[in-house]
């Protein structure tokens, strides 16, 4: 399985991401295929001229953690993958999470 965790602009902090939730590849895939991905080795950070990440601060970014097993080809490298384009309210509506499904703090 994949995991799909959202992001905050700033730098690293207690706030800077959500818990991760654990969805099975090809609803990953189906809910995916027309949105950009950009890889990276690690979990980016984003605006980190900002500071840290505050707890007030909204969840802007889309991650989807991708372990070796999972790998094909929309996601061909094990790490991390930033859905371009895609707010967290939206990958939520397109994997049909609750609202409660994901909570703020890690």
């Amino acid at each position: 399985m994949a995991e799909v965790m959202w992001f905050k602009d700033g730098a690293p902090s207690n706030y800077h991401m959500s818990r991760a939730h654990h969805v099975p590849m090809d609803r990953l895939l189906e809910a995916l295929t027309p949105f950009e991905t950009r890889y990276f080795e690690v979990p980016p950070t984003f605006n980190a001229q900002q500071g840290p990440a505050s707890k007030s601060d909204p969840y802007r970014y889309v991650l989807v953690k991708v372990p070796d097993e999972e790998v094909n080809g929309t996601f061909p490298d094990e790490g991390y993958y930033h859905v371009v384009h895609l707010e967290p309210d939206e990958m939520r509506r397109l994997l049909r999470f609750p609202d409660e499904s994901l909570p703020e703090e890690p």
